[in-house]
């Protein structure tokens, strides 16, 4: 292929990823969800006082947010991104935008560098179409667009995870980028906590592989080094004073490793075989929990979870589409027997990804989950992408064969693609809204128009971490924050507002006027129960113009 042409559908392919990624870019998903809210008024009070909500400093690697602790690169990243664009829903997606376009061109330059590995002639059309056929593969791919385009630390990690590997592959133009690979690792695992596991291993695969026949003390030397530089780079990491608290919150969640149904299955099979000594070691707790996590890993690896359905969470799929567009499906199995035929060690080397991304995914009870699996986006990617670079470089026996063939393909990718941005950019948002708290920031923002400087506010409790967008969205600084008072890290006093039911007794007799706000359904029932009819009532639409919340205004 000529440079030209390769410059000009490598230029298509980014165009396409950069559409899908940032046309309203902080309008679909409607709304932040929690997680990304609270980031934001961290983000917020760093902006203006350079220390987070909590007063503790921005260069801090764990924060401790509203109590789930939360890792420092996408605060960073949104810190810088709305010091530039001003604090925003677009500013705060941006990092993770951008972080989809680099994951759709390191993508593609691992899925050239893995046909390098495995065609001696150093084919340079081969190469050059299973770059552009992964890139294309990941630029549409509804995993990568639907975190692409929403705040979650995994996405970010995942990109830096697979710049770390193509830094090993990198080493044979620059021999500096093995040693370049640990610290983009460390970026990954200050971005996502799984990936300090997920890396340790997959380096080591990746550099069994491309190390093959190196003499053995080059093999121990840039295989130790490596790890000793990550080691010392998580440091930090491990002597923060809230790293213990970090682990006990995520070790909280219900897993394969905390179930205590199974101590109790144990003992009932091994009562029902004759309780011998080798039904203690059959029925052990142990194969149990074994059983288990090859349960969640054959939900996580399923066809049906990676190309038809997806996610049930809304917030982690559309609903109607897989992972990847069905129309992929012939095309990673393609690619799967290919490599193992070609180059074996590349297949096991991409099988080992996919399966150690997993891990984090399978040991929690919920599963599938696309984002705790999004480490193994690329692995997958470039399945896909060499299957597909097979049929567009395959030796057809006639050209009208061929023209079907390569038109048919075309012509369904484009379809699936199209199906894929209806449901996405113009039904989903509507499915989703609810998933992705919507309204919360128009009820907030209405409270504050509304209120008068004085005036109380009464919240009917909906969701404890509501707070989290009156900060976002109120008149308040940083300064402000860090005088008021926390419980565990959760906000449980802001000025003039409070959160519980009152009794409408005392609200009909009182003289003050004031504010309560809630969900429709309990704000008609409470409005009811008050003997005055309110001053004014407020509807409180969402962004798809359903009325989610009411906001009365009382007193006599």
């Amino acid at each position: 292929m000529r440079k030209a042409v390769f410059i000009g559908f490598f230029s298509i392919i980014l165009i396409i990823a950069c559409l899908f990624r940032f046309v309203r870019l902080g309008h679909v998903p409607y709304s932040l969800y929690w997680d990304e809210e609270a980031m934001r008024v961290d983000v917020k009070s760093i902006l203006t006082t350079g220390n987070d909500m909590h007063n503790r400093p921005w260069k801090q690697v764990i924060y401790p947010s509203y109590g789930d602790y939360k890792l420092p690169v996408y605060i960073w990243f949104a810190t810088l991104s709305a010091k530039v664009f001003g604090i925003s829903e677009f500013s705060f997606r941006l990092p993770s935008a951008l972080a989809g376009i680099g994951t759709v061109l390191v993508g593609g330059y691992l899925a050239r560098e893995c046909i390098t590995l495995y065609e001696k002639k150093q084919h340079l059309y081969l190469r050059q179409i299973a770059q552009l056929s992964t890139m294309l593969v990941i630029a549409i791919c509804p995993w990568s667009i639907l975190f692409s385009r929403t705040g979650f630390e995994g996405h970010v990690g995942q990109f830096f995870l697979a710049l770390s590997i193509a830094c090993l592959f990198f080493v044979k133009y620059r021999k500096w980028a093995w040693y370049l690979s640990p610290f983009f690792a460390a970026v990954a695992t200050y971005s996502y906590f799984s990936v300090r596991f997920v890396w340790i291993i997959l380096f080591i695969f990746t550099a069994l592989v491309l190390l093959k026949g190196s003499p053995l003390r080059a093999v121990v030397i840039k295989m130790s080094v490596p790890l000793l530089i990550f080691a010392i780079l998580l440091l930090p990491l491990l002597r923060s004073p809230l790293y213990g608290d970090s682990n006990r919150f995520r070790l909280g969640t219900d897993s394969i490793l905390k179930n205590e149904a199974q101590g109790t299955q144990s003992n009932v099979y091994r009562e029902m075989s004759g309780d011998s000594k080798v039904d203690k070691i059959f029925y052990h707790r142990m194969w149990l929990t074994a059983r288990e996590l090859f349960t969640n890993y054959s939900k996580n690896t399923s066809l049906s979870f990676l190309f038809l359905s997806g996610d049930p969470n809304l917030r982690h799929g559309t609903g109607k589409e897989g992972l990847f567009l069905l129309v992929f499906m012939p095309f990673f199995f393609l690619g799967t027997v290919a490599l193992f035929v070609r180059k074996r060690e590349v297949f096991f080397l991409l099988v080992a990804w996919w399966l150690i991304a997993l891990l984090p995914a399978s040991v929690p009870l919920n599963t599938p989950h696309a984002l705790r699996s999004l480490n193994a986006l690329v692995p997958l990617s470039i399945f896909i992408g060499l299957g597909l670079s097979i049929l567009l470089t395959h030796e057809y026996t006639s050209k009208t064969l061929k023209f079907f063939s390569i038109f048919s393909c075309a012509f369904l990718i484009v379809f699936f693609t199209a199906k894929f941005t209806f449901d996405y950019f113009i039904l989903y948002p509507a499915n989703s809204a609810a998933s992705w708290q919507n309204g919360y920031t128009q009820l907030a923002q209405q409270l504050y128009n509304h209120k008068s400087d004085q005036e109380t506010v009464t919240i009917l409790p909906f969701d404890d971490r509501f707070y989290l967008w009156l900060m976002a969205e109120g008149p308040y600084t940083g300064k402000d924050f860090h005088t008021w008072k926390t419980q565990d890290y959760k906000f449980n006093t802001i000025p003039y507002f409070t959160f519980q039911e009152p009794d409408p007794a005392k609200i009909s007799n009182t003289s003050e006027t004031q504010l309560i706000a809630g969900q429709t359904t309990r704000m008609k029932e409470f409005v009811a129960k008050l003997k005055n009819t309110p001053k004014h009532i407020y509807e409180v639409q969402g962004d798809y113009g359903q009325t989610d919340f009411m906001i009365a205004e009382v007193g006599k």
